[in-house]
């Protein structure tokens, strides 16, 4: 019997290493060092993708496993596999017929394979399988005892591949929106639930280094001068409580601090520059701004006249969420159309323009049409 031991130790350093960069190869040098395999791989076939990842290997048998894991017969194999069950390749390939193939002799001979358990399952479209590989010149097969051995690895190592997948997602998704913030002209801040910066776009980051107007302490946004900090933290304050907590509750941001609907806050400088204008906006974190475990609770837009810059369609995506249509019609919107008149701009009726600006009021976080173009000013 495998020691149990030694593989719940193996299953743990899986979801322990599951945030590092590229940690398959070490899952899959403990796999190959437990089951007493040559080298273990891990593959994914799909219509367009022939990826893989396998234990320490030569820079020649790298290059060999590159040509072999596109070998039509290889998939094929795979796709006899049964799916969440260890089976040994032998049971639908004898080893006497593989070894009179050409790509045993070319391929898996000198990479000392020819013997394998492997356990596929199937993701979307896609086909993955974990294969552990022994010589067929000098090795024994896998016995009955050692593929049983893999079932309860099975489910750990699938969910472990799940989710390297989404996070790999989610981090390119994360550098295309951070890039998109990047290109905005405008200093563009994110705020958690607890008011501190997670994150601060070019412009941001060289407005903040200044220290003119607007500055960073202790991870929060302060004012520069004392006289403007109230009313800035008065509206952060606002745009972070729950809607209606202003009312009755202590400690809330007085009222009378705010900026009118759709205003933007003035921040004086110290040089002889025109201030700042600085707008806040809600978000109801579902924009995916932030890495790790933070949600985007606020989105701060500082417009800096003495600089050039533009809202965008592609700033307005990026910064709210909002999808291509509805970017177009808050910017017709913002340019001072009317709704109807916005609607016959973009080709579509008045009836699907309201539908498009309910969708750009709970991502922008406004509830009137005067409070989103008033928003919009402070980026124009």
């Amino acid at each position: 019997m495998k020691d149990q031991d030694a593989l719940l130790s193996v299953i743990g350093r899986i979801y322990d290493t599951l945030l590092e960069d590229a940690p398959e190869q070490g899952w899959l040098d403990g796999l190959r060092d437990w089951i007493g395999a040559g080298h273990a791989c891990l593959n994914e076939v799909g219509a367009s993708t022939r990826w893989w990842s396998c234990s320490r290997f030569s820079v020649d048998d790298r290059a060999l496993g590159d040509r072999f894991v596109r070998e039509p017969d290889y998939a094929l194999a795979l796709e006899q596999a049964p799916v969440m069950q260890p089976v040994r390749l032998s049971a639908f390939v004898p080893v006497d017929d593989l070894r009179r193939t050409d790509m045993y002799q070319e391929l898996i001979r000198p990479m000392q394979g020819g013997l394998a358990a492997v356990c596929a399952w199937r993701r979307d479209r896609d086909l993955h399988a974990l294969t552990l590989c022994r010589s067929a010149e000098d090795d024994d097969d896998f016995s009955d005892e050692e593929v049983a051995a893999l079932r309860p690895l099975l489910s750990h190592l699938r969910n472990a591949v799940r989710l390297r997948a989404r996070l790999l997602a989610l981090e390119t998704a994360l550098s295309q929106v951070h890039a998109a913030l990047d290109a905005v002209q405008d200093g563009v801040l994110v705020l958690d639930a607890a008011g501190r910066v997670r994150h601060a776009n070019v412009s941001a980051r060289h407005l903040l280094a200044e220290g003119d107007g607007l500055r960073l302490e202790y991870g929060r946004l302060r004012a520069a001068r004392g006289e403007d900090d109230r009313p800035l933290q008065a509206l952060l304050q606002a745009t972070l409580a729950p809607r209606g907590a202003l009312h009755g509750r202590r400690g809330a941001a007085d009222p009378s601090l705010l900026p009118g609907t759709g205003d933007a806050l003035l921040l004086e400088r110290v040089r002889p520059r025109r201030p700042l204008r600085i707008a806040v906006a809600p978000s109801l974190g579902g924009a995916r701004l932030l890495d790790g475990d933070a949600r985007e609770a606020a989105i701060v837009l500082v417009r800096d006249p003495d600089r050039a810059g533009a809202c965008t369609t592609a700033s307005l995506m990026a910064l709210f969420g909002l999808t291509r249509r509805e970017a177009e019609l808050a910017r017709a919107l913002g340019d001072g159309n009317s709704l109807s008149a916005a609607a016959v701009s973009l080709g579509i009726t008045e009836g699907t323009a309201r539908q498009y600006l309910k969708g750009v009021f709970v991502k922008v976080g406004v509830d009137r049409q005067p409070a989103l173009v008033g928003l919009l000013s402070a980026l124009a």
